[in-house]
């Protein structure tokens, strides 16, 4: 009883010592100051660190106040944790924020569920995938992080972790992600100076172009059959076929000039001088409406369009021909552009003419040599003499002019021509075959910009193809037989357009075309 009794009597006693109160008064008082004033007013020791304590402050004015309530205030104004661990000792410590977080990942539009989706804790290297039902868990996660979710074709999405603390898993539903890419030009397509643009149209620029393989110089007709797509059944410059499709099928400009015939020697050598060729823009398909007038490809060729700056020019000769080109400022708005070439080969032949005219008349009529042969109705042979004369030219006109600095006006004038006259004589029996090709044609285009936006182009051309093959057959000097065959294209158009850009990429563009073409043919035999 007397054991009972005392025990009573040292509770009481500890009830009574515990509910002492004190009088306290701090005015934004560091928390340092506040421990050490504590300590000489009670019995308690405030075990802490430095760190935990820095840049604590406390405000508390009260005269009578227990034990308890002044360390329950202190635990609410420093977010620390007062932990009494004897009768007089206190440990001071900073609370763990570390929690559990978990979700369920989801397709925002079509609700299906997201697995092996990269989950992981920004700024650390903390993370994990989400399983085959699109859960994800992450355990001892700061509560002031930030989870990122990441998943290919969906955009990120950042949660700050406290809100997926582990308690109830929440659904969380990803985007899909729209990306628009950035434009890729492709520079050096092939070789140096072809490249290809974002229009879907592929550029040679002369000036930059390099010799492809086989080729003397760097000739726009042979040199594009080197692109995928394009080729010359015939390995000709004139023959070139654009996905299948026919030759003249093909849309083919020279400074805004129709071309209807694009070879010299039956198309084994371009028409057109490539010195002179400044840029060529060729569509494989897909051309813009502007280019409206055949099915197949279409392949713009152009010289210069600025005034030069100083007179150049240059002068060559090859195993066919010989060319000399000049180009030369007549004031400072004014330039002049001149090119032509003729061939040699009725005057003297060379290795390179003979080659090729073996390759052009092989399996015809026309021999390579000086002599033909025949058989007589006795089977002896015949030694017929053969004398061929061929020759080519063509010319190139152009005047630039630059009235203002947003005004362009360019003249071009063209002609080119194919003169063969074959004949086979054997005493007074000739067979003789004469085919002369001509291509001529002029040019106005005036291009300007008007209001600092609105871009202008007027373009007037005319073009006109003719084509006259003759032959004949005598015996005894009279005419047995005689074909022709003629062929004349005469085609004339203006066309006006108006393109106004938005911003750099899109723009609204709008014309008017007219065009006239006449087509005459006619074939006559007489026996």
């Amino acid at each position: 009883m007397k054991k009972l009794l005392c025990l009573v009597l040292v509770l009481i006693s500890y009830s009574t010592f515990s509910q002492e109160t004190f009088s306290v008064n701090f005015k934004q008082t560091p928390l340092k100051e506040v421990l050490n004033d504590l300590e000489e007013k009670t019995n308690l020791l405030f075990s802490y660190s430095e760190e935990a304590i820095k840049n604590k402050t406390i405000t508390l004015i009260n005269p009578s106040i227990t034990e308890a309530q002044l360390l329950t205030e202190l635990t609410l104004q420093t977010d620390l944790k007062f932990e009494k661990v004897s009768k007089y000792q206190v440990i001071i410590s900073v609370p763990s924020t570390k929690i559990d977080i978990c979700g369920y990942l989801f397709d925002a539009e079509t609700k299906e569920i997201l697995p092996f989706t990269n989950v992981y804790i920004k700024g650390t290297f903390k993370g994990t995938l989400s399983n085959e039902d699109g859960f994800f868990e992450i355990n001892d996660v700061n509560q002031q992080a930030v989870v990122v979710i990441q998943h290919i074709g969906f955009s990120n999405k950042n949660i700050n972790a406290i809100t997926l603390k582990k308690q109830e898993c929440l659904n969380i539903f990803l985007k899909p992600q729209i990306q628009l890419l950035q434009e890729v030009l492709i520079k050096s397509y092939l070789t140096r100076g072809i490249n290809k643009n974002t229009d879907g149209s592929i550029s040679l620029k002369n000036e930059e172009l390099a010799i492809l393989p086989g080729l003397l110089e760097p000739d726009v007709f042979q040199s594009i059959q080197m692109i995928p797509g394009i080729s010359s059944l015939d390995e000709s410059a004139s023959g070139i076929q654009i996905r299948g499709g026919s030759p003249d099928q093909n849309l083919i400009y020279f400074d805004g000039i129709k071309l209807y015939n694009t070879g010299h020697f039956f198309g084994m050598i371009s028409n057109i001088n490539p010195y002179i060729v400044k840029n060529t823009k060729i569509y494989k398909g897909g051309a813009s409406p502007e280019y409206g007038d055949r099915i197949s490809g279409v392949i713009d060729i152009s010289s210069d369009k600025d005034v030069p700056n100083t007179t150049t020019g240059g002068i060559g000769v090859n195993g066919t021909h010989g060319d000399a080109f000049v180009k030369t400022p007549l004031s400072k708005n004014v330039g002049l552009i001149l090119s032509a070439r003729r061939s040699y080969t009725d005057v003297f032949q060379t290795p390179t003419f003979d080659a090729l005219s073996e390759k052009v008349f092989q399996n015809t009529k026309i021999t390579t040599n000086s002599q033909a042969t025949g058989q007589d109705d006795d089977d002896d042979i015949i030694e017929n003499i053969g004398k061929e004369d061929f020759f080519f030219y063509d010319g190139n006109a152009k005047v630039i002019i630059q009235p203002s600095k947003n005004d362009n006006i360019a003249i071009s004038g063209l002609i080119t021509k194919n003169d063969l006259d074959f004949t086979v004589t054997d005493d007074d029996d000739l067979i003789s075959d004469k085919l002369i090709v001509k291509n001529e044609g002029a040019s106005l285009l005036w291009q300007g910009t008007k209001f600092n936006k609105l871009n202008h182009s007027l373009k007037a051309y005319y073009s006109k193809f003719d084509g006259d093959y003759n032959n004949i057959i005598t015996d005894d000097l009279v005419i047995e037989e005689e074909n022709v065959r003629k062929n004349t294209v005469e085609d004339y158009g203006v066309d006006f357009n108006l393109t106004y850009p938005f911003n750099s990429t899109h723009a609204i563009k709008a014309g008017y075309q007219y065009s006239n073409t006449d087509v005459f043919f006619q074939l006559f035999r007489d026996q």
